[in-house]
């Protein structure tokens, strides 16, 4: 993975991967991308990102597992972050 110095990051360049990429750092930088509130673009993402869709939904499912609530548009073929619960669902009451 390419460093980048820490003056120089921008959305774009935190997103843009280089080959070899591991999936925890694709799964980071499409949690840093919906974050910050940017569009996120199914297909867009999967050439970026290098993957297919069935493993961008694979992402998409762990990082919701782990406690982001995201929505889909599918008029957009996109995802939104709604928002952040870090409770475990094994301790949500009813």
């Amino acid at each position: 993975v390419e460093v980048i110095p820490e003056t120089q990051y921008t959305a774009m360049s935190i997103c843009t991967l280089k080959p070899r990429t591991t999936r925890k750092t694709r799964v980071a930088r499409l949690v840093y991308m919906l974050a910050t509130g940017q569009l996120v673009r199914t297909n867009d993402l999967c050439k970026r990102f290098r993957v297919s869709r069935r493993t961008f939904a694979r992402y998409i499912a762990d990082i919701r597992e782990a406690g982001f609530d995201i929505v889909y548009s599918e008029m957009e073929d996109s995802y939104r972050l709604i928002s952040v619960n870090f409770v475990s669902r094994e301790f949500r009451g009813p």
